[in-house]
């Protein structure tokens, strides 16, 4: 097991993730309940410091490079469009990933904006 598998079970595509908002929200939901220590520890990854997981061979970044929302909402410099534009902000929830590895508090935010949007 390796971030390969765990890359296959819980990232897929992020081309096709950020199609659509809801997509891209399935899309975190499943990328950051592959961060719960036990699906990690399922597939021989760990959290490194900060944004970072790894098999010790292989390393994968936790940030806006691996989201959908931002590939669909910041890179164009369109964050006020995104359902969870103040993730990153002091006390957010991404934040409390980065602090303290915890990844309920993005999982919360994302299915509370995909409840929003699939009403």
């Amino acid at each position: 097991m390796s971030i390969t598998t765990w890359k296959k079970e819980f990232y897929g595509s992020l081309k096709e993730a950020s199609k659509s908002d809801v997509k891209a929200l399935k899309h975190g939901i499943r990328k950051w309940t592959g961060l719960l220590p036990k699906n990690l520890e399922k597939h021989g990854v760990f959290r490194e410091e900060y944004y970072f997981i790894t098999d010790t061979v292989n390393t994968f970044e936790i940030d806006m490079t691996t989201c959908a929302l931002c590939e669909r909402h910041f890179h164009v410099k369109e964050c006020s469009k995104c359902p969870i534009n103040d993730c990153c902000c002091d006390g957010g929830p991404y934040i409390k990933w980065d602090e303290e590895g915890n990844p309920r508090p993005m999982i919360r935010v994302l299915k509370k904006a995909l409840k929003e949007r699939i009403k």
